[in-house]
């Protein structure tokens, strides 16, 4: 793990959820019980980067915009070899653009993130992919169903089974 403070300093310094990085980087140091602690709580105290197929139609114009709860938005997902239904979620915008530069996107609620994907058939989420073809820029993981399922209720998962 010794590239993970190189990460860290690299250019592409990330500005938005500075715990939620730091919390991954604790737990890809050294995966524990405190240290998920740490990450989960993090994951629902930050603003999330959801990828987008396409932005609501009433968004077509340049500037912010917020949900107001009635909002529909696609989330994007993808299908392993296994059949395992993930999408993809970042902790910043230069995450994402490392991803899929041209990819839309919406921010939201860790919190209100979960909800949203307990609410499909989606199995895990995946935390900063990157594209094979790029540098990675910040460290990733995944959350899987079990935790989803926790975390849309707003608690926190403990303790983790093995995986």
């Amino acid at each position: 793990m010794k590239s993970i403070p190189r990460i860290l300093r690299t250019k592409n310094q990330n500005t938005e959820n500075i715990e939620l990085v730091a919390a991954m980087n604790s737990v890809a140091r050294q995966d524990n019980n405190h240290a998920r602690h740490r990450l989960y709580t993090a994951l629902l105290d930050s603003t999330l980067v959801v990828p987008t197929p396409e932005l609501p139609a009433a968004w077509s114009m340049p500037g912010r915009h917020i949900a107001n709860g009635k909002t529909a938005f696609q989330i994007v997902t993808v299908d392993k070899a296994d059949g395992t239904s993930v999408t993809p979620v970042f902790s910043d915008e230069a995450a994402l653009r490392n991803w899929d530069p041209n990819m839309p996107s919406v921010k939201l609620k860790g919190r209100d993130y979960f909800l949203l994907v307990h609410q499909t058939p989606i199995q895990e989420v995946a935390i900063n992919p990157f594209d094979p073809i790029r540098k990675m820029i910040r460290v990733g993981g995944s959350v899987r169903r079990w935790e989803i399922d926790i975390l849309a209720k707003g608690e926190i998962p403990t303790p983790h089974p093995a995986t």
